[in-house]
């Protein structure tokens, strides 16, 4: 007798298939990812499990590329070739300008302007600068307005702005001359004591008064 031994093996790799368009991904700065890895079919195996690596490298509290990726074997030990899928955690978000005080200011003409200020904050940077440009001149009337910028790491901008007024808003104070409530002598002529006024803006300032006395 003539003996033949035949040796049945498996020689193909399994296949795996990434979902179209999920090969390479873009998060969110703090989003939660949930891994789809790809499925996997043999010729021969009724299942074959994807292993993945680099998922323990993946935060997606810090900004960078990742890289997942997804291997494949079979029972008879033919292993699919490598399959990678990148994900890039992005900050999308801008800074986040407060102004403190009103956006819209009225100030009195002739006093010094000081700037009521802002808070800034940022949802990945621990700290933004910000620009702020424009000056209000308190000593000359007009609008001005002062812009605040700030950029994060990301080159996400933000940008606020406050009108400020220059204005008199405030009237003359009026000081009597002599007392308020005289007693004066009748067919004696009354000569008024007079008054002065102070204005914040212009100084001192004309004092027209009305009126007659019928001594």
């Amino acid at each position: 007798p003539v003996v033949r031994t035949v040796n049945v093996v498996d020689t193909v790799a399994p296949v795996m298939f990434l979902e179209e368009g999920t090969s390479a991904i873009t998060l969110d700065v703090g989003d939660t990812y949930n891994d789809q890895p790809p499925t996997a079919s043999d010729n021969y195996d009724a299942s074959v499990q994807v292993q993945t690596l680099g998922a323990e490298k993946l935060d997606t509290t810090v900004l960078g590329t990742y890289t997942l990726t997804y291997m494949v074997q079979d029972m008879s030990g033919n292993q699919a070739q490598p399959m990678p899928r990148t994900i890039t955690v992005v900050d999308n978000d801008a800074p986040v300008i407060t102004l403190t005080g009103d956006a819209a200011i009225n100030h009195e003409l002739g006093e010094a302007f000081v700037d009521p200020g802002y808070t800034v904050a940022d949802n990945y940077d621990p700290s933004v600068t910000v620009n702020v440009s424009g000056e209000v001149n308190g000593l000359i009337q007009g609008i001005y307005t002062l812009t605040y910028e700030a950029v994060d790491s990301s080159g996400n901008l933000a940008l606020l702005t406050r009108t400020v007024s220059v204005n008199d808003f405030v009237e003359p104070v009026i000081t009597l001359l002599g007392d308020a409530n005289t007693i004066h002598p009748v067919n004696s002529s009354y000569t008024d004591a007079g008054a002065n006024a102070l204005d914040a803006a212009e100084g001192i300032v004309n004092v027209v008064s009305s009126g007659i006395v019928n001594t």
